[in-house]
């Protein structure tokens, strides 16, 4: 289901604390009230780590209601997180990185379970990708799952698994799942437009391959059966 009343809000380290603690907020609904995660202490400050003092995060809102939000790490401000999950990763990032300076981090994204069958989450990785084109950056890593986005990665932003293996993630000391490493090319980011008109083609490609010569093979066996003629009509004619 596809809603038009979402906003992304794009929340930066010096943005007022109210927007901040709104993300951190429902990173806490998700992670402690649907995945379980045990965070002990403070609910809000243990799902706060060092990453977030130079990260910038979006938050989506549907109705007046948050439900969905992603960061991005730039690896001009910091080193990424994806560093400490695994050091295969962190090689895997540094070998396959074109430029050194200019690939940024996807993490902390999580939309509502009840929101999930909407296009919240499209929305907000389109937004993040789109604002760190706008600074610069030309590529993206992330920690994927298998599932519907995963397939959304590969085939809108050219997301490639830099592995065949999965890794377990971790937050706060506790494995969250199984991921798999993708990297993003930014600058081959197929816009929208360009999407649905790809998405017309192909449903033009298929009638004319498939359907075209299925309907025409119909209409020659429902044209080649003989009709019953009925009484009625087999009489003569009679001439005046």
């Amino acid at each position: 289901m596809r809603s038009k009343n979402i906003q992304v809000h794009l929340v930066r380290p010096d943005s007022p604390q109210q927007l901040r603690t709104r993300v951190f907020r429902l990173r806490y609904k998700v992670y402690v009230g649907e995945m379980g995660l045990n965070i002990g202490g403070d609910a809000i400050r243990g799902l706060i780590d060092p990453v977030d003092k130079g990260a910038v995060s979006f938050l989506a809102e549907l109705d007046g209601e948050d439900v969905g939000t992603l960061r991005i790490v730039g690896i001009r401000d910091q080193p990424l997180e994806l560093f400490g999950q695994s050091e295969i990763w962190h090689q895997q990032i540094l070998k396959t990185a074109y430029d050194q300076e200019s690939y940024c981090e996807v993490g902390r994204f999580m939309v509502l379970r009840q929101r999930r069958s909407t296009n919240v989450a499209m929305r907000l990785i389109n937004t993040a990708l789109k604002w760190a084109v706008s600074e610069g950056y030309c590529e993206a890593f992330i920690a994927a799952k298998k599932g519907r986005l995963f397939g959304y990665y590969k085939n809108y932003y050219r997301g490639i698994p830099l592995s065949n293996e999965s890794t377990p993630y971790w937050i706060n000391g506790q494995i969250v799942g199984e991921y798999y490493l993708m990297r993003f090319d930014l600058g081959k980011a197929r816009s929208f437009k360009r999407a649905r008109v790809m998405l017309y083609y192909k449903a033009l490609e298929f009638y004319v391959t498939f359907l075209q010569p299925w309907v025409k093979r119909r209409r020659r066996r429902s044209h080649s059966i003989p009709q019953k003629i009925t009484p009625a009509e087999s009489k003569p004619l009679l001439r005046p």
